[in-house]
């Protein structure tokens, strides 16, 4: 029988504040965020079919290589015998402020020491969601602005253009081939207002899509914002809210 993450939506207890941000479907991203899961013993919360009950585990070793992880064993041990049952879990996590689940499926089970553990294949696809203080507001094309970045790994010039924001969020087209991942910082940000001013800030990234050739779109929460571009970033924020609605 096959389950899917959608049958278990009603255990994952989203609070209001978060919104569904969609799936990491590239291996980089993926790879990436198992492997600050096992790097950060990061606690996971699992889920299994024809149970209500919460159980926990966490990732011990990942073999990005077969696509596999191992799991440690689920605890309470009624979680254990179940998964071994059924072979597959829905597992939740928070990871640098978002929500991730994915699901799980049973390669082979290790019971031979007092603590047991799985081998399970790495999914995929990952759903996450983010946490965000405010809704984010799309940004109409008479608002075009400007970002400009320093890549976290070159220090070269990122340039692109704003396409959401929150007064904790934001969006951004980067016209760039450079590989920027999920977990990445993106520093000494310079968003360029109608006003001439200017805000400063930098984006710790959460997400990251293809658009066109060499670009990408950037999904993060602003960081190191003082009191003053955090007043800016509202104020911004407002006004395109009042544009929307006029539209």
């Amino acid at each position: 029988m096959a389950f899917s993450i959608k049958q278990f939506i009603p255990f994952l207890n989203l609070e209001t504040e978060q919104v569904s941000d969609g799936d990491f479907q590239h291996n980089q991203e993926i790879n990436h965020v198992f492997q600050l899961l096992k790097e950060t013993r990061t606690a996971l919360k699992i889920t299994l079919p024809d149970s209500n009950k919460a159980f926990s585990s966490s990732i011990l070793t990942v073999d990005l290589a077969n696509r596999q992880f191992t799991l440690d064993e689920i605890f309470p041990v009624d979680g254990h015998k179940l998964f071994e049952s059924i072979g597959m879990l829905i597992a939740h996590a928070e990871l640098r402020g978002a929500r991730i689940t994915f699901e799980a499926r049973l390669v082979s089970s290790d019971n031979s020491r007092p603590i047991a553990s799985y081998n399970c294949q790495i999914p995929e696809s990952i759903s996450y969601a983010q946490r965000r203080g405010e809704y984010r507001v799309s940004v109409p094309p008479s608002h075009m602005l400007q970002v400009t970045a320093e890549h976290p790994k070159t220090r070269q010039l990122l340039q692109g253009n704003l396409t959401d924001l929150s007064t904790q969020g934001i969006g951004v087209n980067f016209n760039t081939a450079h590989t920027i991942k999920p977990g990445d910082q993106l520093t000494n940000c310079r968003l360029l207002l109608p006003t001439n001013e200017s805000v400063n800030f930098a984006i710790e990234v959460r997400h990251i899509e293809s658009t066109v050739l060499d670009a990408i779109r950037v999904g993060g929460t602003l960081l190191e914002l003082d009191n003053r571009s955090g007043e800016l970033i509202s104020r911004l924020v407002r006004q395109m809210e009042r544009v929307k609605i006029k539209r």
